[in-house]
């Protein structure tokens, strides 16, 4: 059989040229099950040989950059983990848009070197990357609705792996059982050496606050992420697997079906599962030596699909609003209004397995509620925004001072629309109460 890809081809005019060598044993296992396990339509051949020597020539830029430059260590990183396809896009995304963070633009991802100085430049840069994008929407129509990218957003760092030829995107693109089962065993040393200097590169225009970054294959190799980054910290969300992997599924079949002219649904399911299953039974052994105060766990919710972002409440208008507004989330529907009393919260007065046609005459059991200014030593007020577009975001703001008052003395929150009752007519004090929850903007996660 004719082979569609070849090694020697994908190095042309490259040989000597990339550092070290780590690169030519996987590029040579992933050539040969690419060639063994696919038959390619005319695109899938001309993407597979467009994305490997693109990331290849990006390491050679990357590496002449390193030989003739001295650098510093790179700012601090903020890493988001988790199982691919469990909000971790979403949460990332919020992320992003605290100043303090800086992710790379997926236009930087792609194009970086050699680096632009000038507006024009980096213009020139992105309606070259977004053309790229239009093209691959193009001849995977399901992408526009699966992932959302263009040039200028935020993106997570997966396609910096592929200038070491280790990484999960070319599971994606075809059938490679060698390649996975190498990627299953092999060091990942080298991929965050090349991270780490594809960070000090861009740091070339500017050094952030931290580095604020996402790769859903971070969570098997935290202690290869550590020997680079020391300091670095980690959110971790969690998802039940059967919905993550389940949805990451129908994401490979989507775009092994614009390359390839057979797949096997059966054989991605098996490929995606064991993949998947193995990194995060790495990733949850490894994690083990993480100290408190370098992971965070956040529990996407498969009850209402959403995740609960806690905010300061001189911040609520603003991000609400940029919750709205900002393309990237557009939010824009808001479904609930909910305000709790912690006092006695999820005390079950009703709760039976028995009902009649009428329904209940009393509670089961009757709860003691304590009196409302009673002194309560944890945060015992809180109001949830909850947010919708495919996915919902509860925003929780805790209240206190006026605010606490005016709960306590009686306001309830209810319906899907949002609407507001108050039981008791209150004084004038609402409305200064409502101005002093809603003023500027500074997101403040928990």
């Amino acid at each position: 059989m004719r082979k569609q890809f070849d090694v020697n081809s994908m190095l042309k005019g490259l040989h000597g040229k990339l550092g070290d060598e780590d690169y030519i044993e996987p590029l040579e296992i992933l050539i040969n099950s690419l060639n063994k396990h696919n038959k390619f339509n005319r695109f899938g051949t001309l993407a597979f040989n467009h994305q490997l020597k693109n990331r290849l020539k990006m390491r050679r830029m990357l590496n002449e950059l390193h030989l003739n430059n001295n650098f510093d260590e790179p700012a601090d990183p903020v890493f988001v983990i988790g199982l691919p396809r469990s909000g971790t896009s979403l949460l990332f995304n919020l992320l992003s848009l605290d100043v303090a963070h800086r992710s790379p633009m997926y236009w930087e991802i792609m194009h970086l070197m050699p680096l632009t100085k000038t507006k024009a430049a980096r213009q020139k840069r992105e309606f070259k990357t977004n053309a790229e994008l239009k093209l691959a929407k193009t001849i995977i129509p399901k992408l526009r609705a699966i992932h959302t990218i263009r040039a200028s957003t935020p993106e997570e760092c997966q396609q910096i792996a592929t200038m070491n030829i280790r990484s999960f995107v070319y599971m994606c693109m075809a059938d490679v059982p060698e390649y996975i089962e190498y990627l299953k065993n092999t060091s990942f040393d080298s991929v965050f050496r090349w991270h780490k200097r594809f960070y000090q590169a861009l740091e070339l225009n500017g050094k952030p606050t931290r580095w604020l970054l996402k790769d859903p294959s971070h969570i098997g190799h935290i202690p290869q992420i550590l020997k680079e980054y020391p300091n670095a910290k980690f959110i971790h969300i969690h998802r039940d697997p059967i919905e993550s992997v389940g949805s990451f599924c129908s994401l490979t079949k989507n775009v092994r079906l614009a390359f390839s002219k057979k797949i096997s649904t059966h054989g991605i399911g098996e490929t995606v599962i064991d993949f998947w299953n193995h990194n995060l039974e790495k990733g949850m052994s490894d994690r083990k030596s993480l100290s408190n105060n370098q992971i965070v766990d956040i529990q996407y919710s498969e009850s209402n699909e959403s995740v609960t972002i806690e905010v300061n409440k001189s911040n609520l208008v603003d991000i609400c609003k940029t919750l709205k507004s900002e393309s990237s989330l557009s939010f824009n529907m808001l479904i609930d209004i909910c305000a709790i009393d912690y006092l006695s919260y999820g005390d079950a007065d009703w709760k039976t397995l028995d009902a009649t046609n009428t329904g209940f005459s009393r509670a089961v059991k009757k709860t003691i509620i304590p009196d409302p200014d009673e002194h309560y030593d944890e945060k015992r007020f809180g109001v949830f925004y909850t947010k919708s577009n495919q996915f919902n975001v509860k925003t929780k703001m805790d209240v206190d001072d006026v605010a606490s008052k005016l709960i306590g003395r009686g306001i309830k929150a209810e319906g899907i629309h949002g609407d507001i009752e108050q039981k008791n007519r209150l004084p004038n004090d609402t409305e200064q109460c409502d101005e002093k929850i809603s003023k500027n903007i500074q997101l403040k996660l928990k």
